[in-house]
């Protein structure tokens, strides 16, 4: 990662979480595989409260990228290691909250065709989120998110709606279908699957499961049908 962008993730930590009382704490570590490709991610937010419903954010974020792509030189292995630093404003009045936050990425990416030489492209640019929670009565919950980055004009957004089937004592069992859609300058792509969840009442940990089918259309005209697999981890104190 740019030397840069890890001072500015230890200042900020140093910040928020030394300087200032943290009010709220959330680790989320994902991961998801298609056809092609990898995805990993380790996120962790913190809130410092301002008083109502209003809280200032600050959140971290590493991510890695992996896999291959083919094009009519043949097959491109790909390594895009990244970070991003973010700070941001959040609205929480009873069941529903609103999170914003915007700051700056960073992200190294190795290209290694076959029977090639190895290229890098290191990136710097500006990025942002957007997530809305509704919590429906306690039985369903709503949740939308948004990203954009500067960096490959890369745009994502998605949605889904878990209904609670059955508790077991301390655990939950949640289920409900998911949307999502993603673009940049490779590509578009549209998502549609199914989420499992389940969650440890009283603990704030969760483990969700995913998986569904993705359509995806290339620079060349092309369109790729490749199904998804996903799984993560959460945390909130």
């Amino acid at each position: 990662m740019n030397r840069g962008v890890a001072v500015i993730r230890f200042a900020l930590l140093g910040l928020v979480g030394g300087v200032l009382p943290v009010s709220a704490h959330e680790l989320e570590v994902t991961w998801e595989r298609d056809a092609t490709s990898n995805y990993a991610s380790a996120t962790i937010l913190l809130a410092h409260g301002l008083g109502g419903p209003h809280a200032l954010v600050a959140e971290v974020d590493a991510s890695h990228l992996f896999g291959r792509f083919f094009d009519e030189e043949g097959e491109t292995h790909v390594s895009s290691p990244g970070g991003a630093v973010m700070l941001g404003y959040r609205l929480e009045i009873g069941g529903a909250r609103l999170t914003l936050a915007s700051g700056c990425e960073a992200r190294r990416t190795w290209e290694r065709p076959r029977g090639g030489l190895a290229t890098r492209d290191d990136e710097f640019g500006v990025t942002g989120m957007l997530e809305a929670v509704l919590d429906l009565g306690g039985f369903a919950a709503l949740d939308a998110d948004a990203t954009a980055s500067e960096i490959d004009h890369y745009r994502w957004a998605g949605a889904d709606l878990i209904r609670r089937l059955l508790s077991m004592g301390p655990l939950a069992v949640s289920a409900g279908p998911e949307v999502a859609y993603e673009e940049s300058f490779e590509s578009r792509s549209t998502q549609w699957g199914a989420m499992l969840v389940l969650e440890s009442l009283g603990s704030g940990q969760a483990l969700e499961l995913r998986a569904g089918a993705t359509r995806m259309s290339n620079p060349d005209g092309s369109v790729e049908r490749p199904p998804y697999l996903g799984a993560g981890l959460s945390k909130e104190w």
